[in-house]
C-alpha cells in the first residue's frame, strides 16, 4: 500500500498546484458542441396537360412528307405535304408546379408515338422538342409554376388516307409521356 504523507505547507501547496494543473489540462483535452437537426419536406413536382398536340389539317400527295409543330406553335411542312389553313393545330402545353424557384429536369418521349384513324391507317410522331428544352432546363417561377410546350414531327406516308388520326384511336399507341423531376 502506498501512503502519501504531506509533511509541510510548502509541499502541500506544490501538490495542490500540480493537481490543479493536471485538472485544467484534462478539462482542456476535449470539447463538445451541439447542433439541432432539421429537414424540409417539399411537395412532389406535378405536371398537367392543358393543350393537346395537334398537327392541324394537311393534304398528303404521292410523295412522303412531314408536318412539324414547334413548341412555339410554328407549323411547317416538308416533302409531299401541304398545310391547310382551316386548322393550324397547336403544340402540346403542360403546366408544371412545385415549390417556387426550384429546378427540374424534362424528359421527352424516346421513341415514336403511333396515331391511327381507328382502322389500319397510321402515321408516327417523332423528333420531340420542348420549350424549355429537354434536360436540366426547367425552373419554376416565384409562384412555383412554369409552362412547358412540346412539339414534334408527324411522318406522313405517300397518299396517306384522309381521316382524323389520334393516338387514342384503336391501334394507336396511346398518349405520349413527358416526365419532370427535381434535380
Amino acid at each position: 500500500m502506498i501512503k502519501l504523507v504531506i509533511t509541510n505547507l510548502k509541499t502541500m501547496k506544490k501538490f495542490i498546484a500540480f493537481s490543479i494543473f493536471l485538472f485544467a489540462f484534462t478539462v482542456g483535452a476535449f470539447s463538445q458542441a451541439t447542433s439541432p437537426a432539421t429537414a424540409t419536406i417539399i411537395a412532389p413536382i406535378a405536371i398537367a396537360n392543358t393543350v393537346v398536340l395537334d398537327f392541324g389539317a394537311a393534304v398528303a400527295s404521292a410523295a412522303i412528307g412531314t408536318v412539324t409543330m414547334a413548341p412555339d406553335n410554328t407549323r411547317t411542312a416538308g416533302g409531299g405535304v401541304t398545310l391547310h389553313p382551316s386548322d393550324v393545330g397547336s403544340a402540346a402545353v403542360f403546366t408544371v408546379t412545385g415549390p417556387p424557384n426550384f429546378n427540374y429536369s424534362i424528359t421527352l418521349p424516346a421513341g415514336a408515338t403511333t396515331i391511327t384513324d381507328g382502322g389500319v391507317n397510321s402515321m408516327t410522331v417523332t423528333n420531340w422538342t420542348s420549350n424549355p428544352a429537354a434536360g436540366n432546363n426547367g425552373v419554376l417561377d416565384g409562384t412555383g409554376n412554369q409552362v412547358l410546350a412540346v412539339g414534334a414531327r408527324l411522318n406522313v406516308s405517300a397518299n396517306q388516307v384522309p381521316g382524323a388520326y389520334s393516338s387514342q384511336s384503336a391501334g394507336g399507341s396511346g398518349p405520349f409521356t413527358v416526365t419532370v423531376n427535381y434535380y
